[in-house]
Parts: C-alpha cells; sequence; structure tokens
C-alpha cells in the first residue's frame, strides 16, 4: 500500500516531448559495406568487410576502448574514407550522429535560434533533395517549437552557441540530430 500510495502522490512528468517526422519509406537494404577496408592512424578499423544492413537490424558495437567502434561509425557515415572497397547507403537513409566530442559549431557567436533554424532547414533539404529547403517562416516557426520541446525558455534563444552551458550544448547537440527528421 506505501509503494502504490506513493507512485500515486507523485507528480506529472514536467513535460513529454514529442517529436514531428515527416517520414519517407525505408526501403530493404539501409547500408551496405562491400569488401571494404579502412585504417585510423596505425589501426586497421576494417578489412574485406562485407555485411548489407537490412531494415529492422537491430546492430550493437561492442569492444574496449581503442577498438575502433567510433572508427566505424565514421566509416558509416562515410567521413573516414575507405582505402578499399565501398559502402552504399539506402536512397532514403539520413543519418543522425550524436558524437561523443560535443557540438561542434564553426561560429560560436551564432545565436541559439539560428543554429538551430539552419539545421531544421538542412534536415528538411536532406530528406527531400534539391530543392526541398524550407522556407525562412517555416524553417522559424519548426526550430521555436524544437527548442521549447528542449526546454529551452525563449530569452535563452538570442544567446550565442559559444555562451552556453555544457548541458545546454548537449541539449542543443541533442537537439539539432534529431531535427534532420
Amino acid at each position: 500500500e506505501g509503494l502504490a500510495a506513493t507512485v500515486a502522490a507523485a507528480p506529472p512528468p514536467p513535460q513529454a516531448v514529442e517529436l514531428e517526422a515527416g517520414m519517407q519509406r525505408l526501403g530493404t537494404s539501409v547500408l551496405r559495406f562491400e569488401a571494404a577496408s579502412c585504417t585510423r592512424g596505425k589501426r586497421n578499423v576494417l578489412s574485406g568487410f562485407s555485411y548489407d544492413f537490412s531494415r529492422g537490424d537491430r546492430i550493437g558495437l561492442v569492444g574496449p576502448n581503442g577498438a575502433g567502434k567510433s572508427s566505424f561509425l565514421l566509416a558509416v557515415l562515410q567521413q573516414l574514407p575507405l582505402e578499399g572497397g565501398r559502402v552504399v547507403a539506402g536512397e532514403t537513409v539520413v543519418y543522425g550522429h550524436y558524437s561523443q566530442e560535443g557540438l561542434q559549431v564553426d561560429d560560436g557567436e551564432k545565436r541559439v535560434l539560428a543554429f538551430v533554424r539552419e539545421a531544421v532547414a538542412d534536415g528538411h533539404e536532406a530528406q527531400r533533395g534539391e530543392g526541398g529547403r524550407l522556407g525562412g517562416d517555416e524553417a522559424e516557426r519548426r526550430a521555436g517549437q524544437l527548442l521549447r520541446q528542449f526546454l529551452f525558455p525563449q530569452h535563452r534563444w538570442a544567446t550565442p552557441v559559444g555562451r552556453l552551458s555544457g548541458g545546454e550544448r548537449r541539449r542543443l547537440q541533442l537537439l539539432s540530430v534529431l531535427a534532420k527528421e
């Protein structure tokens, strides 16, 4: 009885986060490695690796520090050049990568709202191809919606990204990954 009463008396969660996503159908093949080979520094990350990741696959990367898990993900994202073979991504695949290095911004003076507006517009364009970029008003509306959902008070929207706290930067990083739809 005591536990049930405690649970019943608990306040509701502060705010649920719901994201709208304009999803497109995902083909059968999501990602395919064909005899892929690459190194990072002196470490051999992939050597003749072939695999076809299909819709519905659940994959886990497990290994000690320095084993090449992050390097493998960079190869998936095609940010680590292959020395042989190739990586083929599905036609409608859009990657979201929450980097362990944290939020990387070229211009620390860019305002939070401008940063998110750009992420939303870029994500929309990546999903829809050339000519699919959102107009300024719609990008601004979606950016404001995301900022509210990620608990950024409106008075922080004009803050330069470089002046955000560590926690705010991590939330903004996650928001920018999810803004890609």
